[in-house]
């Protein structure tokens, strides 16, 4: 069984990836010593050698990087995307780099580097385990020949995850009710949204919005800060359909779908009793930094996720 823990990263977010590389090997890999890949795109070699640094000496030679190009794809209209882009429809909405590590990862990481894995574990670059870890994960998934191993879930934003439920239900017409179980209506009342996502909308189908109330859905799926997956559930036959048509309809980029909504939504919708999740304590920067105002979480996007 060939493994691969894989996170990126950039420069600017080093004092994460340290973070969160000394407390993977604290508290999992210290144990279990499965090589550690770093994803990135303008990392010197002097950053790349200060990273090495903070990992313990009998577990940085577990520890590379791959350079990779991250870019966006032909088939994106550069017009109608920065057009997009000004709707400002929610925090970070610009962020064009999410986007093409969401595509990146989508429909060229399996084919270009995961295809000699035979499972691969998504980190972000601030993503802690929080608590020792006995057991191998990758045991634990490959034991129960399962596609996906996760541990949090977490809701979608419904302005980001627009198009998904309506691409499921119609490929999915016998299966309504499992797509419902995890997909629940939210009716947009503030205003402003409203003029936001109805501004979207034309922008992307070229017409109006056309009913009177604006109700989305809400996806609630396995969050991929930490996930592991199967590689040939990802480049196998079942799922390919799929991606086809996600790629074609350029929803990564038009309503910055992320890799969480595409492959979490179509492994449960694909195969559902291969999706286990395994409980320990893992947390995103987000989540530490969150807080509650006025009976509501309000969590901080980190300033430097913008471009």
């Amino acid at each position: 069984m060939k493994t691969g823990i894989f996170i990126f990263t950039k420069s600017s977010r080093k004092i994460y990836l340290k973070t969160t590389l000394y407390f993977l090997f604290k508290n999992y890999n210290h144990t279990h010593k499965h090589n550690v890949y770093i994803l990135n795109e303008d990392l010197s070699k002097e950053d790349k050698e200060e990273i090495l640094l903070g990992i313990r000496s009998d577990c940085s030679n577990l520890v590379s990087f791959k350079d990779i190009k991250l870019s966006i794809p032909d088939n994106i209209d550069k017009d109608k995307f920065n057009t997009i882009l000004k709707t400002d429809i929610t925090t970070d909405w610009n962020n064009v780099e999410y986007r093409n590590l969401s595509y990146y990862m989508l429909f060229i990481f399996w084919e270009e580097i995961a295809n000699e894995f035979d499972y691969v574990m998504k980190l972000n670059d601030d993503t802690i385990i929080e608590e020792p870890v006995k057991e191998d994960f990758f045991n634990i998934i490959d034991n129960r020949a399962n596609n996906i191993l996760f541990c949090l879930m977490s809701n979608q934003c419904v302005f980001s995850s627009f198009g998904m439920y309506d691409l499921l239900k119609a490929n999915f017409q016998n299966d309504v009710d499992k797509l419902n179980s995890f997909n629940t209506p939210v009716k947009i009342t503030e205003e402003n949204a409203i003029t936001h996502f109805k501004k979207l909308h034309n922008i992307v189908f070229d017409k109006d919005y056309s009913l009177s109330e604006v109700e989305l859905r809400q996806p609630y799926i396995p969050n991929d800060c930490f996930m592991i997956i199967r590689t040939t559930f990802m480049t196998g036959n079942k799922i390919k359909p799929y991606l086809n048509k996600i790629k074609e309809l350029a929803y990564i980029h038009y309503f910055k779908w992320s890799f969480s909504l595409v492959v979490s939504s179509l492994a449960m919708m694909l195969c559902n009793d291969k999706v286990t999740r395994c409980v320990f304590k893992v947390t995103e920067e987000k989540q530490r930094n969150a807080y509650i105002e006025n009976g509501k979480i309000i969590t901080k996007v980190p300033d430097n996720y913008k471009k």
